[in-house]
């Protein structure tokens, strides 16, 4: 906790894919997955919160935009290539973010939480990414890594991108990782 800091100066730098394992399984999966228990919290148990990786610099992972399955513990490819020009120019507008190996986006399935909140789905949401993205700043301070959260996006890109109507399912949070 004392060494946890947000840092913007990334360098390119490879990580590894077990690095990557780890952010994902301890942020946003399961510690028991037969209770059906995560690392996070999560409202009313609903696990609103969804992992997608836009990895720059993965040893073993190609380039590419990934939805992280908790459940399987596994990345699902949804669009491969080099992101790192359209993450600068057209998603946060921050030539540092390019360096980073990894941009995490937090998103919430509000449809969730809807269900049983109503209206105040959209805050409960914003709580839920919250805890999952506490997490991954501790995980990548043990891991030696720099983290940055961001809310400044654009969100209709990142939406786009990910497959998300950016109403039911919405992307609410970053994580610039190196």
């Amino acid at each position: 906790l004392y060494c946890r800091k947000s840092s913007r100066d990334f360098d390119s730098k490879q990580i590894s894919f077990s690095h990557l394992s780890d952010l994902l399984h301890y942020s946003n999966g399961y510690k028991d997955p037969a209770k059906g228990t995560k690392f996070a919290p999560s409202t009313g148990g609903f696990k609103s919160v969804e992992l997608f990786v836009i990895a720059f610099s993965v040893e073993g992972l190609p380039a590419g935009i990934y939805h992280y399955d908790a459940p399987q513990h596994s990345l699902v490819p949804l669009h491969k290539g080099l992101y790192q020009t359209w993450v600068k120019q057209h998603v946060f507008y921050q030539q540092e973010y390019g360096q980073a190996s990894l941009v995490l986006v937090m998103a919430s399935n509000m449809s969730k939480l809807k269900k049983k909140y109503g209206l105040r789905s959209y805050r409960l949401g914003l709580l839920d990414v919250g805890h999952v993205s506490q997490n991954l700043y501790l995980i990548a301070t043990a891991l030696g890594l720099k983290a940055c959260a961001s809310a400044g996006f654009i969100d209709h890109e990142l939406d786009d991108a990910l497959h998300l109507d950016g109403q039911n399912m919405s992307s609410l949070l970053t994580m610039i990782i190196g």
